[in-house]
């Protein structure tokens, strides 16, 4: 059905979830479903900085984007990353913290690579296997090695980012490194 003063198929009638190019789901039509407009949904899925939208919004337009089928992994924003990485391969424990200090979940990992300003997590284990939609930061706990006894970064998500086999990772990036720990870390990355 076709609204008067439009070529387009009205919202009635309109089948959401594709964008007409490859299938792929489309920021406007999880809008539509959810009920806002195009810009807040990107700013939700991209996770911008600021204020962005209430937390009543972020889960209608999680929700729509679930129910359209939209590709959560693709979630990304612009990152660029100050310092090269070294890999590195050590093994940490995670601890993901709503803004209000609430622990949402805790967990294990392995930071595949490293600089002083990020990290790129692989191997990611949450019993909750989620991360929440409401602000958070990562601690991760570096000291399972012995150089790095007592390290505890906290991390804001940079992005989602996905192996070659699939596997899920996320970029981290330090919120603040104290002199101690920024030393300590400066010492391993040297030694690699």
């Amino acid at each position: 059905m076709m609204d008067g003063n439009s070529k387009r198929p009205s919202k009635r009638t309109r089948t959401y979830g594709s964008s007409g190019r490859g299938g792929r789901v489309t920021h406007q039509a999880i809008a539509d479903v959810a009920g806002v407009d195009r810009t807040t949904v990107t700013k939700v899925l991209n996770r911008s900085a600021g204020p962005t939208a209430s937390e009543e919004t972020k889960r209608r337009v999680f929700e729509a984007a679930a129910r359209l089928g939209y590709d959560l992994a693709s979630i990304h924003r612009a990152y660029k990353r100050g310092a090269s990485r070294s890999e590195v391969g050590i093994p940490c424990a995670l601890t993901v913290v709503l803004a209000d200090g609430q622990v949402f979940d805790t967990g294990t990992a392995v930071v595949v690579d490293l600089s002083l300003e990020g990290a790129l997590l692989g191997g990611i284990s949450l019993p909750r296997d989620a991360l929440p939609i409401a602000r958070f930061t990562i601690r991760i706990d570096l000291s399972q090695t012995s150089e790095l006894e007592g390290v505890v970064l906290e991390a804001k998500l940079a992005r989602f980012a996905g192996s070659v086999e699939g596997r899920r990772e996320l970029g981290v990036e330090f919120v603040e490194l104290n002199p101690r720990d920024r030393e300590r870390l400066e010492r391993v990355l040297g030694g690699r």
